[in-house]
């Protein structure tokens, strides 16, 4: 009976996550009010999806991530690493400088040593902006 409700629970958590995910694009639509709300959800969920690792949704956690990382939990990249392997993998084709700065920054949330190349990478080349060379320094800390 454990192992059944343990399963409806991952099943509902990764139909709201995934339902989230789908109607992002009318946060922007919402007045205040509601927009409180589902920063609420989004909160939640990423929460319980990090607490509670679900099958099949690294895709959605590293766009999800990469869409609104200020409604994430950092808790959410250690339960998926897929996800983050995933971010640090198209790195260079980031338009933004805030999004290459997010990854940076969850890689070092994760401290995950698999990702010590990828760090000395951009802090040896000349070619990266400072303020990516100085945060991929304090990552490797």
């Amino acid at each position: 009976m454990f192992v059944r409700r343990l399963e409806e629970l991952r099943s509902e958590i990764k139909s709201n996550l995934v339902e989230l995910y789908e109607n992002y694009d009318e946060y922007n639509k919402l007045d205040n009010h509601d927009k409180k709300k589902m920063k609420s959800k989004y909160r939640f969920f990423t929460y319980r999806a990090g607490v509670l690792p679900l099958v099949g949704v690294d895709d959605i956690v590293c766009s999800l991530f990469l869409k609104c990382p200020w409604l994430c939990s950092f808790l959410i990249l250690r339960s998926y690493p897929k996800a983050l392997d995933k971010m640090v993998a198209n790195f260079n084709d980031l338009k933004q400088a805030f999004l290459r700065s997010v990854v940076l920054w969850a890689v070092e949330e994760v401290k995950d040593t698999k990702y010590v190349d990828f760090l000395q990478q951009i802090l040896y080349d000349s070619s990266s902006p400072f303020l990516v060379q100085l945060m991929a320094s304090q990552a490797t800390c």
